[in-house]
């Protein structure tokens, strides 16, 4: 896997044009240091589903955890990575920035999330209470995390590499 991601951020430097900053601003952005990054590990779809609704589809800009930016590479896992350019940072940024912790888990239904097969929603979970009090967890930890990198990137008007594995 490291091997496919080193070759995956040095592919970054072929599609570098597409992180430029929205016409008229002062030049390309530049690319994030390895270290301005956020994992959300397990939780993606998750969000995903929270965000939209759906298990792969939805509206954009919210959409656009899991469709947005133009493919690069190989297949890391659910696909290949994407590079979302400084615009499509921005739009993410202003769709998640009114947003909170409470506004998704009003959004959560632990059935139909399982319904959708939504990853990392276990089916042995017998609990549905225990069930959201752990997805409850999942989204306080996570959704803050990205909301702050999404952000602090949209400021620096910034790319993003975004990928599933």
């Amino acid at each position: 896997m490291k091997r496919s991601l080193r070759k995956q951020l040095e592919q970054l430097n072929k599609v570098k044009a597409a992180c430029a900053a929205p016409p008229g601003s002062a030049g390309a952005a530049d690319i994030p240091s390895p270290d301005a990054m956020v994992d959300l590990h397990k939780s993606w779809h998750v969000l995903h589903y929270l965000l939209t609704g759906t298990a792969d589809g939805g509206s954009a800009p919210l959409n656009l955890l899991m469709t947005g930016g133009e493919d690069i590479g190989d297949d890391v896992g659910y696909g290949p990575a994407r590079v979302w350019n400084a615009a499509t940072v921005q739009a993410f940024a202003d769709a998640v920035r009114g947003l909170s912790v409470e506004d998704l888990m009003a959004r959560a239904d632990y059935a139909r999330m399982l319904e959708a097969q939504i990853y990392s929603c276990d089916e042995a979970d017998d609990d549905p209470e225990m069930a959201l009090m752990e997805l409850q967890e999942t989204v306080e930890h996570y959704f803050p995390a990205l909301q702050a990198f999404v952000t602090k990137a949209a400021k620096e008007r910034a790319c993003a590499l975004v990928w599933m594995s």
